[in-house]
């Protein structure tokens, strides 16, 4: 089995999904200041984290068929 059919792979590469996106702000941000604010970067990761634990318990319930980890960290 591949590793980004696992679910760790699979929220590893959501995790990554949102890091890529979160490049756009942090980037725009730094061209108008010319300099990084290091809380846009803390938050950014910060979501990256909580969505790959999020895609992660979602996949994990899916393979054991644990309809409580389906739902993921958000319940919904």
């Amino acid at each position: 089995m591949k590793f980004f059919e696992t679910s760790l792979g699979k929220a590893v590469l959501d995790g990554l999904r949102v890091m890529v996106l979160s490049i756009i702000p942090i980037l725009g941000d730094f061209l108008a200041s010319g300099e990084f604010n290091w809380n846009i970067i803390l938050v950014a990761a910060a979501l990256s984290i909580l969505k790959s634990l999020d895609k992660y318990l979602h996949e994990f319930g899916k393979e054991n068929k644990d309809d409580l980890l389906i739902k993921g960290l958000t319940r919904f």
